[in-house]
């Protein structure tokens, strides 16, 4: 099935089907925290996000399940007036770790 971008996706769900002992590095933390700079400070992503802030240092693990609540959060404020689907799939576009400006 083809993913509709047109629509918000299953975040419980997708929280769900993820080991509760998935981990991924501090740097992609920092990557979303960057493209999001204009758009609210780490406290206030995490805080939005329902996630306790940390200092994310680029090579030490933090919790996937973290990661995906403020990827989601990001993907809302970078793209608000777009569907959370398409937000997401924006930000999936800049996962190459190339710094870029998000539009307004």
């Amino acid at each position: 099935m083809a993913p509709r971008f047109d629509q918000d996706p299953d975040l419980a769900g997708h929280l769900a089907l993820l080991p509760s002992s998935a981990k991924c590095k501090g740097m992609f933390f920092r990557d979303k925290f960057e493209l999001a700079k204009n758009h609210g400070s780490p406290e206030e992503i995490c805080r939005a996000a329902g996630v306790e802030a940390h200092r994310y240092l680029p090579f030490l693990d933090y919790s996937m399940h973290d990661n995906l609540r403020i990827t989601v959060e990001v993907a809302r404020r970078a793209h608000p007036q777009l569907p959370l689907g398409e937000g997401l799939r924006r930000l999936g576009r800049h996962s190459d770790g190339r710094r870029i400006r998000i539009r307004r």
